[in-house]
Formats: C-alpha cells, sequence, structure tokens
C-alpha cells in the first residue's frame, strides 16, 4: 500500500497521501506543538482578590444571596441577604475580565446579571536599568 490515512480526531478531519505528505503533516503539527508551548509558557497566573461592593435595597424576602461571575464562570457567593460586599479568589492572566454579579433565592432562581464591571490586570513594568556613563 504506497498511500496512508490518518483520522485526526482533534480537527475531525482525513488526511490522505504518501510520505511527503506525512513529512510535511508532521513538520505542520511540530510547529503547532512549538507555538502551543510558548502561548503556555507566557501565560501568567495571576492569583487575585476581588472584593466587590453593591447597594441592593433591604428587606426583599426573597433574596438569599449574591454571585460573582466572571464571564459566565461562577467565582464565588455569599449566603446572606444582608451583605454588601465578600471577598472572592480568581487566578487571571493578563487582559481585562469582565464581572457580573446576581442576587438569588432559596430556591436558586436569579435574578438578571448586573451591568458589567471590569478588572485589568497588567504585567509587570519594565525594571529600571543603571546605565554607567564613562
Amino acid at each position: 500500500m504506497d498511500g496512508w490515512a490518518v483520522w485526526l480526531t482533534c480537527c475531525g478531519l482525513w488526511v490522505v497521501g504518501g510520505i511527503a505528505d506525512m513529512k510535511l503533516i508532521h513538520a505542520v503539527w511540530m510547529f503547532l506543538a512549538v507555538l502551543l508551548m510558548g502561548a503556555i509558557l507566557c501565560y501568567a497566573a495571576i492569583p487575585v482578590q476581588i472584593q466587590p461592593t453593591w447597594t441592593y435595597p433591604s428587606g426583599v424576602p426573597e433574596v438569599a444571596g449574591f454571585r460573582l461571575y466572571r464571564g459566565a464562570i461562577p467565582i464565588c457567593k455569599v449566603d446572606d441577604p444582608a451583605a454588601r460586599t465578600m471577598t472572592c479568589s480568581d487566578t487571571l492572566g493578563y487582559g481585562l475580565f469582565p464581572y457580573t454579579m446576581t442576587a438569588y433565592t432559596a430556591d436558586g432562581v436569579e435574578s438578571a446579571a448586573s451591568a458589567p464591571f471590569g478588572l485589568k490586570v497588567l504585567p509587570p513594568a519594565p525594571g529600571l536599568t543603571k546605565v554607567d556613563k564613562r
């Protein structure tokens, strides 16, 4: 058999060809692997503490607590309807991250999300370098 066939499950793609094609595909996969490793090594996982504060009408009997989301990911919650602040831990990379809050009932029904607010994580500033002028 002078041809070969490979099923690439991650791409859902059939590749059919000969030895020259196989070398090309191997080179492309190696290139993509190097890019991925570079992206992983450059990603900074930065632990942060977020302490949102909010206002909400007191005495609403249905409210059981509040939740904080980063995008669609729940970050933390407070099970106290009288709370107006909470401290949450998150791990972020560099960039701008949108957060929203909801109120929820004892049955788990959530309110509409708040207007998004952002948290921006910047890379560290470059250090100063002393230049010797002789």
